[in-house]
């Protein structure tokens, strides 16, 4: 018998899973974090989504960092460069 501190399967699959990443506990991804993947999704540079969206590469970087949080108007230029919407940019939904 597993003790509570076992992992368990994955359904469908023969991996284990950690104890504390059920899926309840799984962590959401960051602002800073949906940046990132949006901008990786395009296959961007820093550089390149900085020319692309009007702004600072120090800007995107410390976006993505989670330095601090982007303008909405950026965002919004962010969105547009790398073809995602604001609102899962903003909050991870689609709408």
């Amino acid at each position: 018998m597993m003790s509570s501190s076992a992992g368990s399967k994955v359904p469908g699959s023969s991996v284990s899973q950690p104890a504390r990443w059920r899926r309840s506990q799984i962590p959401e991804w960051t602002m800073a974090d949906r940046l990132r993947k949006a901008r990786e999704h395009a296959r961007l540079e820093q550089r390149q989504l900085a020319e692309l969206a009007g702004i600072a590469r120090a800007t995107v970087s410390n976006a993505e960092r989670g330095a601090h949080i982007p303008h909405r108007a950026t965002v919004r230029a962010w969105a547009d460069a790398c073809g995602v919407l604001v609102s899962w940019l903003e909050t991870g939904r689609r709408s």
